[in-house]
């Protein structure tokens, strides 16, 4: 069943690791040219750091959307979280976990969450009508555009 918020991505996302040093700076800047190339609309939506003896915590979370039409957006969500970072030079050093999770939502606007009435034929358009075109349109782009960050970043990180 095809819900408002249809999960992209397994439920806990795809994580990467890495332990080591890394060029933050240039990761940022090429994602963030990647999302503006794609046309989404990003922004950072969370930033915690703490200082502790080994090193900084830090907690990011990025929001990439892009409005696909008045009825689809896509929405890709990275989750930083880095412990014992130190920077050396022009460089990071830390252990690093990144997550990602992707969505599509339908209805963004909540033109079709008025009544009752028009719920039911929220369900019907996407189970019914369009199911196929978020399945074999919808859902493999936005797939694709999950693994084209992701490379950019394993390649940042390598």
């Amino acid at each position: 069943m095809i819900k408002q918020v249809y999960k992209v991505l397994p439920g806990a996302g795809i994580r990467i690791k890495k332990s080591g040093f890394f060029n933050f700076e240039s990761l940022y800047k090429n994602m963030k040219e990647w999302f503006d190339d794609h046309e989404y609309i990003f922004h950072e939506k969370e930033h915690a750091e703490k200082d502790l003896p080994l090193g900084k915590e830090v907690l990011m979370k990025w929001i990439a959307e892009r409005e696909i039409d008045d009825y689809t957006k896509f929405k890709i969500e990275i989750h930083f979280f880095i412990e014992r970072l130190l920077k050396i030079n022009d460089k990071y050093k830390g252990e690093l976990k990144i997550t990602f999770f992707a969505q599509i939502e339908f209805d963004y606007k909540n033109k079709w969450q008025k009544n009752p009435f028009s719920k039911f034929l929220f369900f019907i358009y996407n189970n019914y009508i369009i199911k196929s075109k978020i399945l074999t349109n919808y859902e493999p782009k936005l797939k694709e555009d999950v693994e084209s960050v992701r490379k950019i970043l394993k390649d940042y990180l390598e």
